[in-house]
C-alpha cells in the first residue's frame, strides 16, 4: 500500500533502462509476489481483463496495418500499459483501505506542510526551498534533470513541495478529500476539520485545476449530504451560506484568489495550453484513417502521419501531450473508449460513496488533462476496484 500512496512520486524519476521507480518497484514486487505467492499474483475485474486483451490485440493489429509493427507492441498492450495494469492488480490483490489511508495522509500532511513553509519563506524573502526528492537526476517529467528543475521551481511564481507542478499535487490531494468526506465515520458530517485543510492547501497551490476539481467534490459531497441530512442540520447548514460568500468573496478578492482565478482563464485562450489539451486532440483523432479512429493506433505511427496541428514544438512529448480522453481515442480508437467506459460504469454502478466521487474525479480529469495510465488514475482505479460491492 506504501507502494501505491507513493506512486505518484516515484514516477518522477527513471532508474533503470529508462524505467520509472514506481515502475521498477512494480516490476520487482510482481516477481517476489509470484515466487511466494506460486502463481500470477494479480487480481483484475473481469472487465478490465477484456479491455487489456482488446488493447494488445489492438495495438499489434493496426500497428501491423500500418507498417510500423515493433517487437515491443507484442507486450500485452505496450510495455506502459503492461506495467501499469499490474500495478493495479497488485493493488487490488494486496489491497488494504486502512493502510493506505494511513500512507496518503502522511505524505500529504509532510507534503503540505513543506509547501506552507515554502509559501512563508517566499512572503518574507521572496525566495522558497525547493524540497523536490533527490532520488534521481534523470527526471520523467518534463525530460529536464533533477538540477534544472530545481532551478526551475525556485524561480517559478508558486510553490508544489514535493510534487513536479502544484498540478500534481492538487492530484494527490483530491483523492484525499474525497476519503475524508466520505468515509463512513464522515458521510454524515457536512465538514471535518482537516476536509478544511486539505480545502486550504488546494487553495494555497494557485492551480486553476485543483479549483475546478473542488468544485466537483463539494458539489458531490453537499448533493449526498443534503439528500439524507435532517432538516435541523439542512437549515443550519444554509444559514452558513452568507457567511460561506463572504469568505469567498474575501478570497477572490485577495491577491492569491485573483491569481488563481487568472489560472482559470486559460480554459478560454485559444492560444494557451489548456485550451490545446481540451481541444487539440479531437481535431488530430478527426483526420486519423478511419481504421485507426475505430481501434486506435500507436503514438509513435502518429509522429509519422501528415497531420495538421499535430506538430508544434521540437519536443515529441509536448506534440504527443493529450487529455485522457484524447489519448484513449487515439491509442485505442472508439471501440477501445467503449470497452473502457463500459469497464468504469460497472464499477460506477456498484460504488460507494468514496468511490463515486473518485470516479467523478477522474472523469473531470480524463476531460482536461493527461491521466490516462497516470499514477492519479492508478490510485482511483485501485480504491474503485477494491471497494467494488458488484460482481468482478
Amino acid at each position: 500500500m506504501f507502494l501505491l500512496a507513493s506512486y505518484p512520486i516515484l514516477s518522477y524519476y527513471k532508474g533503470l533502462v529508462g524505467f520509472t521507480h514506481a515502475e521498477t518497484f512494480t516490476i520487482v514486487l510482481f516477481f517476489v509476489a509470484c515466487v511466494r505467492e506460486k502463481t500470477i499474483a494479480i487480481k483484475l475485474p473481469r472487465l478490465y481483463k477484456h479491455f487489456w486483451i482488446y488493447a494488445a490485440i489492438s495495438l499489434i493489429v493496426t500497428s501491423y496495418i500500418s507498417g510500423g509493427f515493433s517487437v515491443t507492441y507484442l507486450v500485452p498492450g505496450g510495455i506502459s500499459f503492461f506495467i501499469w495494469s499490474i500495478a493495479l492488480g497488485l493493488s487490488i490483490r494486496y489491497f488494504d483501505f486502512i493502510l493506505l489511508k494511513k500512507y496518503l495522509y502522511i505524505i500529504f500532511i509532510l507534503a503540505s506542510i513543506l509547501l506552507i513553509g515554502q509559501e512563508i519563506l517566499y512572503a518574507a524573502s521572496g525566495s522558497r526551498f525547493v524540497p523536490f526528492l533527490p532520488l534521481s537526476n534523470e527526471l520523467a517529467v518534463y525530460d529536464i534533470s533533477y538540477s534544472d528543475l530545481i532551478v526551475l521551481r525556485a524561480m517559478g511564481p508558486r510553490s508544489c513541495s514535493i510534487f513536479a507542478e502544484p498540478s500534481y499535487f492538487a492530484l494527490y490531494a483530491l483523492p484525499v478529500l474525497a476519503i475524508e468526506l466520505f468515509s463512513t465515520q464522515n458521510q454524515g458530517k457536512p465538514y471535518t476539520f482537516f476536509s478544511f485543510f486539505v480545502i486550504f492547501i488546494l487553495l494555497l497551490l494557485k492551480s486553476g485545476v485543483a479549483l475546478l476539481g473542488l468544485v466537483v467534490v463539494v458539489f458531490i459531497k453537499f448533493f449526498t449530504f443534503f439528500k439524507h441530512a435532517r432538516r435541523k442540520v439542512v437549515l443550519y447548514t444554509f444559514l452558513c451560506i452568507p457567511i460561506i460568500c463572504i469568505l469567498v468573496s474575501k478570497y477572490v478578492s485577495s491577491e492569491v484568489g485573483a491569481d488563481m482565478l487568472a489560472r482559470t482563464d486559460e480554459f478560454s485562450s485559444n492560444n494557451s495550453s489548456a485550451y490545446l489539451r481540451i481541444i487539440r486532440g479531437y481535431i488530430i483523432y478527426s483526420q486519423l484513417p478511419t481504421i485507426n479512429q475505430l481501434f486506435g493506433m500507436s503514438t509513435d505511427l502518429l509522429l509519422k502521419l501528415n497531420i495538421s496541428d499535430l506538430i508544434f514544438s521540437l519536443d515529441d512529448s509536448s506534440n504527443l501531450y493529450f487529455n485522457g480522453v484524447q489519448t484513449l481515442l487515439i491509442k485505442m480508437g472508439l471501440v477501445g473508449l467503449f470497452i473502457c467506459l463500459r469497464f468504469y460504469v460497472n464499477l460506477y454502478n456498484n460504488a460507494n460513496l468514496i468511490s463515486t466521487c473518485l470516479l467523478w474525479i477522474l472523469l473531470f480529469y480524463s476531460l482536461v488533462d493527461q491521466i490516462f495510465l497516470s499514477p492519479s488514475m492508478l490510485l482511483c482505479t485501485s480504491i474503485s476496484c477494491s471497494l467494488f460491492s458488484g460482481k468482478k
